[in-house]
């Protein structure tokens, strides 16, 4: 992709995540309802944000003025926190925010175990850090779909690629070989983009690499 780091930063972001303001509107809440879910922990956190200042300057006067008043702040939320935010908001219906959390909170421990079991890979070491990086926007850079289902699936792969990689290329069984393509393919498939800061994929690309395996990632 052409263009300057923070051209391409723009283009990642007005292309996988919405602002404040669109999420508030596609969910017809206002923004104030977002902010109160995510400090209640009842969605995830946003997980850019874009920061702008007012600088003066002047022909012949080498010191510009800085206005930190007039600093402003964009939030990016995953574009897939429109679904946490209308589950939310039916839950609240019959339940405070402190209830809906714990909800979601014992909702994701269920769907993140039904797939690891007790597995621990880089990202989900325990529960603690995986709901940590959940909750706090983290796996919002990461993946294209912001589900536990998806987020699990990728961690799995992550983990079976990593497992294979330590092995011989010149080893493996044709069913180990088959093993890894399919992993790599789940991970390519549930991973977002990571361009904007030069990072397209890196294991699945070390793994295509290594064991010389038939699959394409998209060149953009």
């Amino acid at each position: 992709m052409n263009g300057s780091k923070q051209q391409r930063m723009r283009l990642f972001l007005e292309q996988n995540y919405s602002t404040l303001s669109q999420v508030a509107n596609d969910c017809g809440i206002n923004e104030s309802e977002i902010l109160s879910l995510e400090t209640a922990q009842c969605i995830p956190r946003h997980t850019y944000e874009m920061r702008q200042m007012v600088i003066f300057s002047c022909a012949g006067i080498d010191d510009a003025l800085t206005e930190n008043m007039g600093l402003t702040t964009t939030l990016y939320y995953h574009n897939s926190t429109k679904f946490w935010v209308e589950n939310a908001i039916l839950l609240l219906k019959n339940m405070s925010l402190s209830e809906v959390a714990l909800i979601v909170k014992e909702d994701f421990a269920k769907q993140l175990h039904h797939v690891l079991g007790d597995i621990k890979t880089p990202g989900c070491q325990s529960f603690d850090q995986a709901w940590g990086y959940w909750i706090d926007g983290t796996w919002g850079k990461c993946l294209k779909y912001l589900s536990v289902d998806g987020l699990a699936k990728k961690e799995l792969a992550r983990y079976h690629i990593a497992e294979i990689m330590k092995q011989n290329p010149e080893t493996v069984n044709e069913q180990v070989k088959i093993q890894l393509t399919d992993a790599v393919k789940t991970y390519i498939a549930a991973s977002l983009d990571f361009d904007a800061y030069g990072m397209r994929h890196v294991l699945a690309k070390e793994a295509i690499e290594k064991f010389q395996l038939d699959i394409k990632i998209d060149k953009k």
